[in-house]
């Protein structure tokens, strides 16, 4: 198998070209890939509010290759849901505050909940219970998982197995919006 090059992978990260499916079947690659953007990520402001200052569309762009992969669509097809989700009008309100924007993924999410989440700076996403596995990317800012006590931050995944029993508190600085796959949730009521 042909690896992709340094200025292949930035073609990519740039939407010039569109490596979605070598990146789906190359593992190599894709921790390549994932380097690329994490460097990406390291040379933005540490302020969780920065973000928020740059063009909508544009703020998680650093995030748009592992953002393929997540939800199996083109890096056009990403570009332009983080533009469509630029719109806040285009958010449904949620539980305590949380907003959801729904989207449909490509083949390989087929019967998964495909979506960003916002939890307000402090908010919780009430207690629940996973139906299946759920892959997360967060994008800004950041949650503490109550099952777990672990705290996941901005360009950080977290995967939740089936029947997982948590809550999600976002960190106080800010906003948390992540990017979810995942097979339905039941609330827990005590």
């Amino acid at each position: 198998m042909n690896h992709l090059t340094g200025e292949q992978i930035a073609a990519h990260l740039l939407g010039e070209e569109d490596a979605t499916e070598h990146l789906g079947g190359c593992t190599e690659c894709r921790n390549k890939l994932d380097a690329t953007s994490n460097a990406l990520l390291d040379a933005l402001p540490t302020d969780p509010v920065a973000p928020l200052a740059l063009e909508p569309a544009a703020r998680f762009w650093p995030f748009v290759a592992r953002l393929e992969i997540l939800w199996d669509l083109s890096n056009a097809g990403v570009k332009d849901v983080l533009a469509k989700a630029a719109h806040p009008d285009s958010w449904l309100d949620f539980f305590g505050g949380c907003k959801v924007f729904h989207l449909k993924g490509g083949p390989k999410t087929a019967g998964a909940d495909v979506g960003l989440m916002e939890i307000p700076a402090g908010g919780v996403f009430p207690r629940h219970s996973h139906q299946g596995p759920e892959s997360v990317l967060i994008l800004q800012g950041g949650y503490a998982d109550s099952a777990t006590g672990k705290t996941v931050c901005a360009g950080e995944t977290d995967l939740q197995p089936g029947r997982a029993d948590h809550e999600l508190k976002a960190l106080p600085n800010g906003p948390c919006v992540y990017a979810v796959v995942g097979h339905g949730i039941d609330f827990v009521v005590d």
